[in-house]
């Protein structure tokens, strides 16, 4: 089990970490306290053998020296006459001592020395053993160290070690299921800190993966619907001509019609599913705003002046030069124009109000109409593919649905954005906004105009 192994291996290095670290810490607390208690030591000594040394005339070195062995064992006095002949030892029964190894600093192996001299020249030597490298009853006190420290990682670590690999084994087990093609499973788990960050985007990752495969199914059923209406009708037309030649012009006609529908709704789907891929490499040339907004609103007007809406454009009084596909973009405000159009199909005094703005770095074009506006539930939907405002309505009155979401697909493209602002009753607005220079522009291509991709 997964779960299970992350959770020995932790488990066992961090007792094994923890011991070692345990043990070094008692290593380097002993080598530090030998050096201290050592330094002190040898201090004592000193200040014994200088007091002996300054009372010399007043003593006995036979008698202090037996006195002093049967009251201290560790501490040992010894007198060394000029020519280093022993006088007095405390402890006779311990290696002899060596004037000239005593003269020149060196003492017994594993013993600290201290020595002072008489104005006769008489020797004073105490000396006493050091600490010995691991004194008694530090292997109990490492043993115990170890034993305290594998019962607190097992009250503490061990129920958040194990928790964790309970969460790493659920993620195990529900990413399985994803890869699988079982989208939309969460963790539902709760955790502070990273972890629960993580446990968030893997949970938000699950659900956008079911979000997309939700929306490839309605894109797939979409453009089956409709792919098979225009067909039908083609079909029904084909049959009628077999059956009633006399009927054939006008059955040709609408046949035409139709194939041009199926036509530009390939056109359109394969443009926008480019644009939201990123694969549709856009042409960028340097061009002049005004310029190009009169002409393109140029032509659509005299389009909707055929549809009997009234048409008036605006243009602010300065040009300015700006980056971007003019035909791309040229696109993107005729489909606005054409929805505004449809809108105001059944209206009297239908009118089309568009507006050029320019500003320091981003430039817009806003198309206004007069219509019925679109209602607040369908609002936050009408960029969406295939999406028609009004269910009932006929493609015939509404379209395909693919009009606004190639506008925001194209402006996307731009570094812009489309932006809806539409009052039910009032008429509806939406504005292209881009920016004067889009970020991203790449070097000019073979032919002097500059790619972006």
């Amino acid at each position: 089990m997964i779960g299970f192994d992350l959770l020995r291996r932790f488990f066992v290095r961090f007792c094994l970490a923890l011991v070692l670290a345990m043990g070094a810490m008692i290593l380097l607390v002993h080598i530090f306290q030998k050096q201290l208690i050592n330094t002190e030591w040898s201090a004592d000594l000193r200040e014994g053998s200088h007091w002996l040394a300054l009372h010399s005339d007043s003593l006995q070195y036979e008698a202090l020296a037996n006195a002093w062995g049967k009251t201290h064992d560790r501490v040992r006095i010894a007198f060394l006459d000029p020519e280093g002949k022993l006088l007095a030892d405390s402890h006779a029964d311990r290696p002899l001592l060596d004037a000239e190894a005593i003269r020149r600093g060196e003492g017994l192996s594993g013993s600290l020395l201290a020595w002072d001299e008489t104005k006769e020249g008489v020797i004073v030597v105490m000396t006493r053993p050091m600490i010995p490298a691991f004194p008694h009853g530090l292997r109990w006190e490492l043993v115990a160290a170890a034993v305290g420290i594998a019962v607190l990682v097992l009250v503490f670590v061990y129920p958040l070690v194990r928790s964790l690999a309970r969460v790493f084994a659920r993620m195990t087990e529900i990413a399985q299921q994803v890869s699988a093609g079982h989208f939309g499973r969460t963790l539902g788990i709760r955790r502070p800190g990273e972890l629960g960050t993580l446990i968030e985007a893997f949970d938000d990752m699950s659900k956008k993966l079911a979000d997309a495969e939700k929306l490839n199914t309605r894109l797939l059923h979409d453009v089956s619907h409709e792919l098979r209406s225009p067909l039908g009708r083609i079909q029904v037309m084909a049959q009628t001509i077999t059956h009633r030649p006399e009927e054939g012009g006008e059955c040709i006609r609408g046949i035409c019609e139709e194939v041009a529908l199926l036509d530009r709704l390939v056109g359109d789907l394969l443009q926008t599913a480019r644009f939201e891929a990123r694969s549709e490499t856009t042409t960028f040339t340097r061009f002049e705003v005004v310029a190009w907004a009169r002409e393109t609103l140029g032509r659509l007007e005299a389009k909707a002046r055929s549809r009997g809406v009234t048409f008036s454009a605006h243009f602010p009084g300065e040009e300015k030069m700006a980056s971007g596909d003019p035909q791309r973009l040229a696109q993107a405000v005729g489909n606005l124009v054409d929805n505004a159009v449809d809108a105001l199909r059944d209206h009297a005094a239908g009118r089309i109000e568009a507006t050029l703005s320019l500003g320091d770095d981003r430039w817009s074009v806003s198309v206004r109409d007069n219509g019925p506006g679109i209602p607040e539930a369908d609002q936050p939907h009408v960029f969406r593919r295939f999406y028609r405002v009004g269910q009932d309505r006929s493609r015939d009155r509404g379209g395909v649905g693919l009009g606004l979401s190639l506008v925001r697909a194209i402006a996307v493209a731009h570094g812009g954005r489309a932006i809806l602002d539409s009052r039910p009753g009032h008429g509806t607005v939406v504005t292209l906004e881009l920016p004067i220079a889009p970020e991203g522009l790449a070097e000019a291509d073979a032919s002097g105009k500059p790619t972006l991709s």
